[in-house]
């Protein structure tokens, strides 16, 4: 329970409601991006720990390159993939998971491999709106890093 709350209060106090991010540089640098990671790798089965951490980590990771960078360097995508495919019927994981991928995809090029499985989430919850949004967020931004493009 405690990992829990803790998740859901790191993921509202990353909100950073003001835009500076000055929460989201003071949680990053007390370990709490390794907290929130720890949490999901150490409960996969609790799916609203999922979801928190999930929030939490997209929060963390929006608008600020040297949390994604923590965020992808210590298995964030790997830990949110897996909470998507642990959950696959539960909206806010998707939506929040897809949240953070599209937060991250603003950092990281490599994150094309990712492509494929947002648009299987846009397309299994299609009357989510919180889940089409981050989803064709994650989209423009997996498009907008593509050299190709």
């Amino acid at each position: 329970a405690l990992q829990f709350i803790g998740c859901y209060a790191l993921g509202n106090l990353a909100s950073d409601a003001n835009g500076d991010n000055k929460y989201k540089i003071a949680i990053a640098s007390q370990g709490g991006i390794e907290l929130v990671l720890k949490a999901m790798i150490l409960f996969p089965n609790q799916q609203e720990l999922q979801r928190n951490g999930c929030l939490a980590l997209g929060n963390l990771a929006f608008g600020e390159y040297n949390n994604q960078i923590t965020i992808a360097s210590q298995g964030g995508i790997e830990v949110v993939v897996e909470a998507m495919r642990t959950f696959p019927h539960h909206e806010e994981v998707q939506g929040y998971g897809c949240w953070v991928i599209g937060s991250l995809a603003a950092g990281d090029e490599h994150l094309q491999r990712w492509f494929e499985s947002m648009l299987k989430v846009m397309a299994s919850f299609p009357n989510q709106d919180q889940t089409q949004e981050c989803g064709c967020r994650c989209l423009r931004e997996l498009a907008y890093n593509d050299e190709d493009t």
